[in-house]
């Protein structure tokens, strides 16, 4: 340890009290970053759990993919999970009075698709079999078309063909199949049917003895900050994102809503950095008033500003070790506080089934304690530059 850095250590033994007083501006500074970027990963977190629950537990979806895809993406390292049903096919409904949407689409779920993608009953239960049908509640009040619990549907299942040609949208229908469901329950519009999508969504359960190469695939990334890289090396399968979930996460390519999100988070971190300086730099001039005689005689025995600079510098860094651990504790435990006050106020105006919790982010708690930092570093290089620019001989007197 040089010399300067031993007499600034010796200066803040000696003002104890001022000392003390500043490492307490530096705790309140570092308590309120901790405090609001903490809660903006719980809140984050939270948005993100109330999307799964509202839109399912997927990032990216493969819209007509054979068995042997499914497999490789199953055991691909990046993929976490997924989930798949079957494009069972297409029926025409009778009676229908949308003619944009003149099909029915028959999924048939699997075990894990019934996990992932989330389903809204209305009346009656899910289905237990590949006999019995969940009918969207759409097909009434969009398509005019009612079915109750307990009715028996006959429908000729097959394919939208053109020229010979198997499409996502099209004019021509080929029947296949006749198949007899009963209907089990009524259900919201599941979230995957597109808006543009030609037929209402029903939904049964898989049948394990009937292979089909047609599948619709809902993967879960290991880490979603990959998803693009993930896609491209997939491109040869159309693919949708789970927009609703990825913003929240911070991977969408919704640039205003990114835009309005990282714009408040730092407004906020600057204002509170603003009084911080105000604050501490305000102890740091106190002090370098009173050492501004030691800085002369240090510059008449050959110390350069520079110098002069940094052992202020070194002096807000020590002060900083001590602040900033107990400012970041004391933010944790704040916010906590506040979290479990207004945890039952947010359920009341979002999700009702999706608690907010106290999130902690590693990456999150840095940041704090780096803004902490450059606040300090701040705050006390403005006195010590003024400090170390004064003339030898108007120090010294």
């Amino acid at each position: 340890m040089n010399i300067f850095n031993k007499v600034a250590l010796q200066g803040l033994k000696k003002n104890r009290t001022r000392t003390l007083v500043t490492i307490i501006g530096v705790v309140l500074s570092a308590a309120m970053i901790t405090a609001v970027t903490t809660f903006g990963v719980s809140l984050m977190n939270y948005m993100t759990n109330g999307a799964i629950i509202k839109y399912g537990d997927w990032h990216v979806q493969f819209l007509d993919v054979d068995s042997s895809f499914v497999q490789e993406q199953r055991v691909n390292d990046e993929v976490a999970n997924t989930a798949t049903f079957e494009n069972i096919g297409y029926a025409t409904l009778e009676g229908n009075r949308n003619p944009d949407k003149p099909y029915l689409f028959i999924a048939g779920f699997s075990k894990e698709a019934f996990d992932t993608l989330p389903i809204t009953l209305i009346s009656g239960r899910l289905p237990e079999n590949s006999r019995e049908i969940l009918v969207s509640s759409k097909v009434a009040t969009d398509g005019g078309v009612k079915f109750a619990v307990g009715d028996t549907i006959s429908l000729d299942v097959g394919k939208r063909m053109s020229e010979n040609e198997k499409l996502g949208q099209s004019e021509v229908f080929v029947p296949q199949d006749k198949k007899t469901y009963t209907v089990v329950g009524i259900c919201r519009k599941p979230v995957f049917e597109e808006s543009s999508a030609p037929g209402y969504t029903l939904i049964t359960k898989e049948d394990k003895q009937v292979k089909t190469d047609s599948l619709s695939l809902f993967v879960t990334l290991k880490n979603p900050h990959q998803i693009r890289s993930y896609t491209s090396s997939t491109k040869d399968h159309a693919s949708i994102f789970n927009d609703n979930v990825l913003r929240f996460i911070g991977v969408s390519d919704n640039n205003l809503f990114n835009m309005f999100l990282y714009s408040v988070g730092g407004i906020v971190l600057a204002i509170i950095m603003l009084g911080s300086i105000f604050l501490i730099y305000n102890s740091f001039n106190m002090s370098l008033n009173e050492r501004t005689h030691q800085f002369g005689i240090l510059s008449s025995v050959g110390a350069t500003a520079k110098q002069l600079r940094n052992s202020v510098l070194f002096e807000g860094i020590c002060i900083g070790a001590i602040g900033i651990p107990i400012g970041v504790a004391i933010g944790i435990v704040s916010i906590g506080l506040v979290i479990s006050v207004i945890a039952k106020n947010f359920a009341n105006i979002l999700y009702v089934n999706v608690p907010l919790t106290l999130t902690l982010s590693i990456p999150a708690i840095i940041v704090a304690a780096v803004v902490s930092m450059v606040t300090i570093l701040i705050s006390a290089y403005i006195p010590a530059r003024k400090a170390a620019n004064t003339p030898v001989m108007e120090c010294i007197r």
